[in-house]
């Protein structure tokens, strides 16, 4: 019922979609890995103390 119409949108929207969701899922990748690394580097720096005077 719906993969006809739902087949069609896609073929018409290949390319550019798939540019899109290459997109986002590189930046959410990206942004992922900083919130990460930022989580990380806080947890680590904090038995040196140095954030502990925030």
């Amino acid at each position: 019922f719906l993969m006809p119409s739902f087949s069609h949108l896609s073929a018409d929207l290949n390319l550019s979609g798939f540019y899109y969701s290459i997109y986002w899922l590189v930046f959410v990748f990206i942004l992922g890995i900083l919130l990460f690394f930022m989580n990380f580097s806080s947890y680590f720096l904090n038995f040196s103390g140095a954030l502990r005077k925030v």
